[in-house]
């Protein structure tokens, strides 16, 4: 029995030391105690992307899409349908580039659920040509503020590279849609 008690009591004085000892040391190094024991590093990972920007990005471009559908439906203009379907495709295309960026950079972007909350009012009569006009030119600018976010903000090359491709495109759209108002 005092066999077992001395080897206890030596391995508590053991364990003891070495806890004094590593305390002792962090102290010196100015460390936390886990992280001396354990090992253990805590080193900021910064995002190269930010994705609540991508997901607002996807969400606009579908709403922008929808619009440009619905001003499809809306005009009589046959050069108004065709710069409108062009819209539509310019921002098909931005989805479809958008869903590959994110597929390569391991981006999840939740699938967005919304109404499109067009004034039924406003789109009766002559007034819903400019209306949806008027309203799509609004989304398109939402869009390139969003883009000039990527753009300034994003470590990415490939998405920095999406965002002036787009902006480009984008820019184009509102010079002629403007053009096709002022007529």
């Amino acid at each position: 029995m005092k066999n077992f008690l001395l080897f206890r009591l030596t391995h508590y004085t053991i364990c003891l030391i070495f806890i004094i000892g590593s305390l002792v040391s962090c102290n010196k190094k100015g460390k936390d105690f886990t992280e001396s024991i354990f090992g253990t590093t805590t080193d900021e990972i910064e995002s190269t992307i930010d994705f609540n920007l991508i997901n607002y990005l996807s969400k606009s471009n579908t709403k922008i899409i929808d619009i440009t559908a619905l001003a499809v439906k809306h005009s009589n203009d046959k050069n108004k349908r065709q710069l409108l379907l062009k819209i539509k495709r310019d921002h098909q295309d931005i989805e479809l580039e958008l869903k590959e960026l994110t597929q390569k950079n391991l981006i999840i972007v939740p699938k967005s659920i919304y109404t499109l909350n067009s004034k039924a009012d406003s789109l009766q009569g002559q007034n819903a040509e400019v209306y949806l006009s008027q309203w799509l030119i609004n989304e398109i600018k939402n869009q390139l503020s969003q883009f000039d976010s990527i753009e300034t903000t994003s470590k990415n090359t490939d998405f920095v590279q999406f965002a002036v491709r787009s902006k480009l495109t984008l820019k184009q759209n509102i010079i002629a849609l403007n053009t096709s108002l002022s007529k």
